[in-house]
């Protein structure tokens, strides 16, 4: 692209508005916008109300002519209105049945509903959504909440039309006597007739890294960033900064008709679940064209939950193919059945996995089996030559799961066994044999690496330490040492104590789960995977993996819940917190290098 053509895109970008599509959900207040810089506000402030002023309530009681009430400001519709005020919240006459809600305070016999600061109530005017906030609680100069988002455009310049994706900043000022809205566009990307990218941006960037003033112009930009990784300014983000930019509909095939992205597969992409990094996957797209035709085939789902957490999709298709099905290693038929059924990154790589250990089953047979087997049992029958109806045979005879013989192979050939042996393959008792190399595996562990394995567990306490959690009848918490980890396993009867390597290298991360008042008692064991997008449970068992003198166990309801509640709500949080000071330290001492370089 010459640079006059490159002029004649900027100039027409000044022109620019947002999309039908993306005004059309700004304006229906789409959850997801409002998610993220809050519904329209209530603005509301105690006063002395007036009977006068109070038309709607037929009883004023006998304690005099005025009362504190709460005078309302519907940032929405504009109109003002009055409720009653009840310990720092409002309350709200409402009718007998609760359909309708009204102006005035409510006096001792009447219907009313109370709301509380940061709630939503329905105005009593337009019907809409509104969130109570109190005036006195607003800085000097408002608040303003910001997100991103982004639409595609069609631009002609020197006869070609090209494809443009621009990122806009909406944002939401609420100030002590109103709300605006208003969106600027921040961010363009052109993307050229040979695959390529140019970027524009139409912003500075402040001393924090984030979008500052707006420029007059649009001004190039050399390298691309996916506009999802650029960060801003906005009130309710920890620290005040945010990242993120939102694809808020799916892009429509017209858009990009005899276009430079028509051939891109981008329409059919963001059929499959609205693709955010649009950008990322062009990318990949310039380096392997083929990835068109496997969204096309269906693959649009995989594609983009692989994109998405900023995989490469070579890590499960062989994108030298032409062909999904060569690409995938399947027929036609599985290509497009197993579509349909929307795999995510990691059962996609597995299959591949599966294959390159020698695997003969076609891809649904797979995928049958991998239910009830388990990725990890099935690429080990591929690698031993065993047929899938003999292990499932073998586990039905003795009641176990698939991941328990897997297990028992696993540490059958960390401890040299002859893997060839029928009887090591299919031992007569799987609990008992999987009890027994366990403790072996424990032992070696431990004459091995006591001293090492203790500065790594000492280094996983130091980096997750701070997800150690109680509810006050229950606790959860790492183990100290790699002998408490034995202890842990040859307690419950179960193989954790063979995972002392797994833990140390924080792939998975054991945690303990016992009584608040006996924390030093063994009484369930959870697993969590580190190395994914996000953590992710692997199992969590107790005695015997629930199997003891011959009876199959239940976990208990309120352990499960427990952990449910410790993995939304300190696990989740606190691995994102990790996750962005590790980006801020890795730019800090990038931005170090580079002015040791210059």
């Amino acid at each position: 692209m010459t640079g006059g053509i490159l002029q004649e895109l900027a100039d027409k970008l000044e022109r620019v508005q947002p999309s039908d599509e993306l005004r059309r959900h700004m304006e229906g207040n789409a959850e997801s916008i409002e998610l993220e810089i809050g519904h329209p506000p209530l603005l509301y402030r105690r006063d002395s109300i007036d009977e006068a002023e109070d038309e709607q309530s037929p009883y004023w009681g006998e304690s005099g002519r005025r009362h504190w009430g709460a005078r309302c400001l519907c940032t929405y519709c504009g109109e003002e209105w009055i409720a009653g005020w009840k310990d720092g919240g409002i309350e709200v006459i409402a009718s007998e049945d609760g359909a309708g809600l009204y102006s005035g305070i409510p006096y001792e016999t009447s219907y009313a509903f109370r709301y509380n600061e940061g709630e939503i109530v329905e105005c009593p005017f337009c019907g809409t959504g509104v969130q109570l906030v109190r005036k006195s609680k607003l800085p000097p100069m408002g608040r303003t909440r910001r997100i991103m988002v982004q639409d595609i455009h069609t631009l002609s310049a020197g006869g070609t039309r090209y494809t443009v994706l621009v990122a806009w900043l909406r944002s939401r000022w609420v100030y002590d006597t109103g709300m605006q809205d208003y969106i600027d566009p921040v961010e363009a990307y052109v993307l050229d007739t040979d695959g390529k990218i140019l970027r524009l941006k139409r912003h500075t960037i402040c001393a924090g890294g984030q979008i500052g003033d707006l420029l007059p112009h649009w001004e190039r930009v050399q390298r691309v960033r996916d506009p999802n990784y650029i960060r801003y300014w906005s009130a309710d983000a920890i620290n005040y900064t945010k990242a993120g930019c939102f694809q808020l509909a799916p892009i429509e095939p017209e858009t990009l008709a005899d276009t430079t992205g028509e051939k891109t597969g981008l329409a059919e992409l963001s059929a499959y679940g609205i693709c955010t990094d649009v950008i990322t996957y062009l990318q990949q797209w310039r380096k392997h064209r083929s990835l068109e035709n496997l969204v096309k085939e269906g693959w649009g789902y995989t594609v983009n939950d692989t994109v998405r957490y900023g995989y490469e999709v070579s890590a499960w298709a062989d994108l030298r193919e032409r062909r999904p099905g060569k690409m995938l290693g399947m027929s036609r038929a599985d290509t497009a059945a197993i579509g349909r059924l929307h795999w995510d990154y990691n059962k996609s790589v597995e299959w591949r996995q599966y294959r390159e250990a020698g695997g003969m089953l076609t891809a649904q047979a797979w995928d049958a089996y991998h239910r009830t087997l388990g990725s990890k049992l099935m690429t080990a029958m591929a690698q031993y030559g065993i047929k899938p109806e003999r292990a499932e045979r073998y586990l039905l005879k003795q009641n176990e799961r698939g991941t328990f013989l897997a297990d028992t192979w696993d540490m059958s050939v960390r401890l040299g066994l002859d893997m060839t042996d029928p009887q090591i393959l299919f031992p007569k008792s799987l609990l008992e044999t999987h009890h027994r190399l366990a403790v072996a595996i424990a032992e070696q562990e431990t004459m091995k690496k006591s001293a090492e394995s203790q500065e790594g567990f000492q280094a996983i306490l130091d980096r997750y330490g701070h997800l150690e959690w109680s509810d006050g009848s229950i606790c959860i918490r790492l183990p100290r040492s790699l002998t408490e980890l034995v202890r842990e396993g040859a307690t419950l009867k179960h193989c954790v104590g063979s995972y002392g390597s797994k833990h140390i290298s924080g792939s998975d991360v054991i945690f303990f789960v016992r009584h608040a008042r006996r924390p030093e008692r063994s009484w369930y064991t959870l697993d969590i995977r580190m190395s994914g997008g996000e953590p992710q449970e692997v199992q969590l068992h107790g005695y015997g993996n629930e199997h003891a003198h011959g009876k199959e166990l239940h976990i208990p309801r309120r352990v499960r819940e427990f952990c449910d509640r410790w993995e939304r709500e300190v696990l989740l949080p606190g691995w994102k917190r990790m996750q962005r000071q590790t980006k801020a330290k890795k730019k800090q001492t990038d931005k170090q290098e580079g002015e040791n370089a210059a």
